[in-house]
């Protein structure tokens, strides 16, 4: 596989890695888009928002050290696609879960937002 295409497929993976949590293991990191402050979340659904995210983060974290991925780091791609079926596997539920409690106007600004930190990875890793 070209390394453009073994990117490409890592990036959809990836796009998990976009919705953390604030004071989660990976806030600070190029994998970090915030997302619970850059949506206009209310009430409970602030909560029900940081709930999914904190679990996407922890499965996230799990499956970073099983793989040896260091968040701080370059995206190491070798790691990153052995990793990538884990990882898009989380991102699946995530998005199924948000779709349950975001929406349709945050749910597209959510779509954004996991876009722009994947491209924002894509761009890191090379």
């Amino acid at each position: 596989m070209s390394p453009a295409k073994v990117l490409l497929t890592l990036v959809a993976a990836l796009t998990l890695c976009v919705t953390v949590a604030a004071g989660s293991a990976n806030a600070g990191t190029i994998y970090d888009s915030n997302v619970e402050n850059r949506l206009s979340l209310q009430g409970a659904q602030r909560a029900r928002v940081l709930q999914i995210v904190r679990e996407s983060d922890r499965q996230m974290q799990r499956v970073f050290r099983k793989y040896g991925i260091n968040p701080y780091a370059k995206p190491d791609l070798d790691k990153l696609q052995m990793a990538a079926r884990e990882l898009h596997s989380i991102e699946t539920n995530e998005i199924n879960k948000m779709s349950k409690v975001l929406n349709d106007k945050q749910f597209r600004q959510y779509k954004k937002i996991l876009a722009e930190t994947a491209a924002r990875v894509k761009a890191a890793a090379q």
